[in-house]
């Protein structure tokens, strides 16, 4: 599947370590890094700027497939957000509209239908 950037930002690091876990992290304005895990395919490299919904690779994690990592259990792409390099909860800063709203849980339904109002 594609991934894309969730904002834009710099590619800070790319790590393409073959069948084990590849990743690629973006930093962004105010002091949020994004990170993208077992990534099959990587189309970017460190210091390219990105723009949200760049195409930046190709999620994988199949076990045995290349990028997955040798703790995978199946297909996804690992997502995190940090801010001041500390975890943070990733449907505080991304655009909650496109999900469906039905998938959210109660405490961002508001953000969510007030955004949709906009």
């Amino acid at each position: 599947s594609k991934v894309r950037a969730a904002a834009s930002g710099v590619i800070t690091k790319v790590a393409d370590n073959g069948f084990g876990y590849s990743y690629i992290i973006l930093a962004h304005p105010e002091k949020l890094i994004t990170l993208y895990g077992h990534m099959h395919e990587i189309f970017v490299q460190e210091g390219e700027i990105i723009r949200q919904g760049q195409v930046i690779g190709l999620s994988g994690g199949i076990p045995g497939t290349k990028g997955a990592g040798w703790l995978t259990t199946g297909a996804h792409l690992h997502f995190e957000v940090f801010r001041d390099f500390q975890h943070v909860d990733p449907l505080n800063y991304l655009p909650l509209e496109y999900l469906p709203v039905t998938s959210l849980p109660d405490k961002y339904l508001k953000k969510a239908l007030g955004s949709l109002s906009d």
